[in-house]
């Protein structure tokens, strides 16, 4: 599905941007799940994936955007709907420092948005290049996708 509603698009992930008003950002009519794939530009064993949602004030912990997601990796791109070939790598859902319900937050949640949500990829996850997110409950609005791994140590979509 596209990411580019308000004239956001998806080339923003990289763009080393994460607190500005600016990213990917999903269209909310067209329903979830909300998968969106990208190439890393070669094949990779990952250790870590970060990830920047849209920068805080009213729209962090549930106030614009989704942020339950699964990460899925596959090193041969395949886009017939069919799962069996990709991996699920993670099962994203960030847990607020406060423990308040989603929609509110206190200080020490929001310097936690504005960080990004650091998830470790298991060790024994293949090798991939492609990258398939899949948003469950809400479009996704996204400010950067931070991706670490073996050969490069870094590396960002294309």
């Amino acid at each position: 599905k596209p990411l580019n509603k308000y004239g956001w698009s998806i080339r923003n992930l990289w763009n080393d941007k994460i607190n500005v008003n600016e990213g990917a950002h999903g269209d909310g009519v067209l329903g979830v799940p909300y998968p969106f794939t990208f190439d890393l530009g070669q094949t990779a064993q990952l250790s870590r994936i970060v990830v920047n949602h849209r920068p805080s004030g009213q729209f962090s912990w549930g106030n614009g955007g989704g942020f339950n997601y699964e990460i899925w990796g596959t090193d041969e791109y395949i886009d017939d709907g069919d799962y069996s070939e990709w991996t699920l790598l993670l099962d994203c859902l960030p847990e607020k420092p406060s423990g308040l319900p989603y929609g509110d937050y206190n200080d020490e949640d929001a310097q936690l948005w504005i960080k990004g949500f650091e998830y470790d990829v298991p060790i024994d996850a293949p090798k991939v290049r492609y990258l398939r997110f899949v948003f469950k409950d809400a479009h996704p609005v996204l400010a950067e996708i931070t991706v670490y791994g073996e050969p490069e140590g870094y590396m960002s979509g294309n």
